[in-house]
């Protein structure tokens, strides 16, 4: 990704930082209305609304905005070559969360913090005043559970 487009990214996903789900527990937000099927678990809707309204649309197979299921999207990606190991701001992270052995999270990767751990903004997800999800957040994360994409063939735009 170019350093520009990376920052464009970045830059979208804090002005998303603090949205929350309204009801709290409804799964219903405005990356789930814009997607067409609110009220369904966001974090790739999420993602997909960032690149979306920063000008690089995902151009993934199973739907014309983007993503909403972690794994299939990663699959898609991994297919067309844009799974790396050397991150880049405004690059997709999808999370490995034990034991289940397949992507049930995803974010936006921002910034190494240290080798072990960095930073991400994801969607439908949990802070310290919102423990059961449902929020926009800038989120520490471990390198370990965590597979990076680095979208070009994906993207449109």
């Amino acid at each position: 990704m170019d350093n520009i487009r990376g920052n464009i990214i970045v830059e979208m996903s804090k002005k998303e930082i603090g949205i929350q789900e309204n009801p709290p527990g409804s799964n219903k937000q405005k990356y789930g209305e814009w997607f067409g099927i609110n009220g369904q678990p966001w974090c790739g809707m999420f993602v997909s609304y960032i690149y979306d309204k920063s000008g690089y649309l995902l151009n993934l197979r199973d739907f014309l905005l983007g993503f909403c299921n972690c794994q299939r999207a990663y699959l898609e990606f991994m297919k067309n070559g844009e799974v790396t190991t050397t991150p880049e701001p405004g690059d997709i992270v999808f999370y490995d969360f034990p034991p289940h052995e397949r992507m049930e999270h995803c974010g936006i990767f921002i910034r190494e913090i240290n080798t072990q751990t960095f930073e991400a903004i994801e969607g439908n997800t949990t802070t310290e005043q919102c423990k059961k999800g449902g929020i926009v957040a800038l989120k520490a994360r471990e390198y370990k559970d965590s597979i990076f994409v680095h979208p070009t063939k994906s993207i449109k735009g």
